[in-house]
């Protein structure tokens, strides 16, 4: 958790997924995991292709919200141009 407090608050991290990977696998643990601000949390033992798999869903999301960012800043680019051109 302390990892996790210290890559939230480094200004340059703190948007970096992250994903935790621990033997602690009760309901509890994760709960408190996520309400730590945890992307995913993995309890051992593990296979990779879990691991892989939750890397993966988070870039899907990441690209999705990206996309949709860009989206919308090229519509409020076409207003702001519409309502500039009549001034």
């Amino acid at each position: 958790f302390q990892v996790l407090e210290a890559v939230r608050n480094t200004p340059e991290l703190a948007w970096t997924p992250f994903v935790f990977l621990t033997a602690k696998g009760e309901t509890k643990d994760l709960r408190r995991g996520m309400s730590h601000g945890g992307d995913d949390y993995i309890t051992k033992p593990f296979l990779c292709t879990d691991l892989l798999l939750a890397v993966h869903r988070r870039l899907d999301r990441e690209e999705k919200q990206r996309q949709a960012l860009a989206e919308q800043m090229q519509r409020r680019y076409e207003e702001f141009h519409r309502i500039s051109a009549h001034e």
